[in-house]
């Protein structure tokens, strides 16, 4: 989970770093 968030971060740094990382921590909070 920890790697996923940091990848995705490093892709999306500056285009979806915020909705990005909201929606997973949703996603991971619901899970």
């Amino acid at each position: 989970a920890v790697i996923e968030l940091v990848d995705r971060d490093v892709t999306a740094k500056g285009q979806d770093s915020g909705p990005v990382m909201n929606a997973d921590e949703d996603e991971f909070e619901a899970a």
